[in-house]
């Protein structure tokens, strides 16, 4: 198949298939209770009216064939049609041809094969293992491959628009400049408590919508702690566990939880490996513990 019939396949598997939607609390329903609650500066955690997870396990999601060599299956609303939160598997040695998008969007690889996903004319791509983050500009020209030729590669990407693939002959443009490829190795990890460290990997997190990767090392657990805002985590490696208060549930990698603001619960990462769990939210990480 070429690259521009792949690109037709793409195009109308998009416009033909639809998911169903997990429907749960968006982040800006959340902050309007928060106002609502609070309406003013010099708000407290206790204000904020205490909220439960929901969690979508692996065994949950629904993968579609979109390519001859990719998946998708949703998560957060319908990847054909707006805002939302999907995982996609790459086939064990595949690679998409060279193309670029319309919107934006951010990525993190998922326990699976190692992956790549050089930009433009670059010669030398890095290596993105489990764990690894990586960002595509709109616009920006690319590549994205599964490297493991004998295990498939599994990542997790959002975006505020629909997914859409615009096929390339070849790729003729610098790197974007904007574009990002950090590996697991690479990330940089500041204290954050309660967890044994925390990456920034897009935005600001004392301000305004941010993406970080938190660790929790392998025998670890957290106290009881709560986020002042609604975020989203998405396990990428280790074997997480969540309580509640009233139930412990595993979260495998390729689970999605999203958090109401100010949900109280502890985490913990069983031995083996550490826990690197991705959270994104529209607000600032503000943790209370």
């Amino acid at each position: 198949m070429g690259i521009s019939a792949i690109g037709s396949y793409v195009q109308g598997m998009i416009k033909t298939e639809r998911r169903t939607r997990f429907q749960t609390l968006s982040i800006s329903l959340a902050l309007a209770i928060v106002a609502t609650a609070c309406g003013s500066d010099g708000v407290t955690f206790d204000d904020v009216a205490v909220g439960t997870p929901t969690i979508v396990g692996a065994n949950h999601v629904d993968f579609v064939e979109i390519s001859p060599f990719a998946r998708f299956g949703p998560a957060q609303g319908d990847f054909t049609a707006g805002e939302h939160g999907t995982f996609g598997i790459f086939g064990a040695g595949q690679a998409s041809p060279p193309h670029t998008h319309s919107g934006a969007y951010y990525a993190v690889v998922i326990e699976g094969g190692e992956m790549s996903n050089p930009f433009g004319t670059e010669e030398s791509p890095v290596t993105l293992p489990a764990g690894s983050f990586w960002s595509v500009p709109a616009d920006a020209e690319h590549v994205t491959a599964c490297l493991d030729a004998d295990e498939e590669c599994r990542f997790f990407f959002h975006a505020a628009a629909g997914f859409d693939f615009f096929p390339l002959e070849e790729m003729t443009t610098a790197r974007d400049a904007a574009a990002e490829s950090i590996p697991v190795d690479s990330l940089s990890f500041e204290e954050l408590d309660p967890y044994d460290g925390a990456a920034l990997v897009w935005g600001d997190q004392d301000a305004g919508p941010h993406g970080t990767i938190i660790r929790i090392n392998a025998g670890d657990d957290t106290s009881e702690l709560t986020h002042r805002n609604a975020f989203t985590a998405v396990p990428a490696t280790g074997s997480l566990n969540i309580d509640d208060g009233s139930s412990v549930t595993e979260l495998p990698t390729g689970s999605v939880i999203e958090f109401e603001a100010n949900t109280p619960h502890s985490l913990s990462c069983g031995s083996g490996s550490d826990c690197l769990v991705y959270l994104f939210s529209d607000q600032a990480l503000e943790i209370r513990s």
